[in-house]
């Protein structure tokens, strides 16, 4: 009898029978590849102010990713803190959450 961990192993997904370099008709175009590089405006690092700034670079040079990454990231943060804690006044007849 086995034992109890080879019992519970799955059996290999290969087959020897099937040949993995075969052309398969899959009904799909083949896909458009993606430019190498992009003409994007860099974004601002400052848009969010010295403090947050500061920070984002800081996360940029750490973490080796471009500002842009962590500026993002940190509006995502600073949109979901100040979530609701803010009420807009349009005009002086409703107040809008």
């Amino acid at each position: 009898m086995a034992a109890p961990e080879e019992q519970d192993r799955p059996a290999p997904c290969h087959r020897e029978d099937v040949d993995d370099d075969a052309e398969v008709d899959s009904g799909w175009e083949d896909p458009t590849p993606l430019p190498a590089t992009r003409d994007a405006t860099p974004f601002c690092s400052g848009v969010l102010g010295p403090v947050a700034t500061e920070f984002t670079e800081a996360v940029a040079a750490e973490t080796a990713t471009p500002v842009d990454l962590a500026v993002i990231a940190a509006l995502g943060t600073v949109s979901t803190v100040i979530a609701g804690a803010v009420v807009v006044e349009p005009t002086t007849d409703g107040v809008s959450p």
